[in-house]
């Protein structure tokens, strides 16, 4: 009787959203095959698996079905790279986020700071976005990139002109280009959000 009751009492969790039987396994991967050692299992594991979409679900290269639980990390689009202190975001931040139960992380990346100026690109600026992915991959998170931001030669932050004036938009798809060469052979990138909030009206 007592263990009817206990089964009872661990489906009626289920049922009311309290409770998750995948935390018991880490609280990320939605049906991990029995062959396969989750990515929040180092060192069997040395890179996330690769991710597509089969009908409405995430899968992986394995055949494992994925559950996302994200979570937005601004910060490093904004901030002043050419300070003392190039960023505060740190890999103990990644650590938390990751015992929370998040496996997913937006990172907004900045444009001003990727092409400082027309057609060249700051190495050192992706070189740092490069070591946030790494950390956060290494920690079973996955990364989309958000591009925010406009640079100043440009006419501003937000300016009303990128969405009407075909150079720009070219711009915007080569440093696209820059930044998506240099992830395409990372699984740990989920995806790419092409600009943050372009709301600009029309002229």
């Amino acid at each position: 009787m007592r263990k009817v009751l206990i089964s009872l009492a661990f489906l009626l969790l289920i049922a009311l959203g309290n409770f998750s039987p995948f935390a018991l396994m880490g609280g990320t991967w939605a049906y991990p095959s029995p062959a396969y050692t989750p990515p929040w299992a180092p060192p069997l594991h040395q890179s996330l698996p690769w991710i597509h979409v089969c009908g409405t679900h995430f899968v992986t290269q394995y055949g494992d079905y994925v559950t996302f639980h994200g979570v937005d990390y601004t910060g490093i689009e904004v901030y002043d790279f050419f300070s003392d202190n190039p960023s505060y975001q740190t890999p103990k931040d990644y650590e938390i986020i990751a015992s929370w139960g998040f496996n997913l992380v937006r990172l907004p990346i900045g444009w001003n700071h990727l092409e400082p100026k027309p057609g060249a690109y700051n190495a050192s600026y992706l070189n740092l976005v490069k070591d946030i992915v790494k950390e956060a991959n290494s920690l079973g998170i996955y990364v989309v990139l958000d591009m925010v931001g406009a640079p100043a030669w440009t006419g501003g932050w937000q300016p009303d002109s990128i969405w009407y004036n075909s150079t720009l938009i070219e711009n915007v798809a080569s440093t696209w280009g820059y930044v998506a060469s240099s992830f395409s052979n990372d699984p740990g990138v989920l995806g790419y959000d092409i600009y943050n909030e372009p709301l600009a009206p029309p002229p």
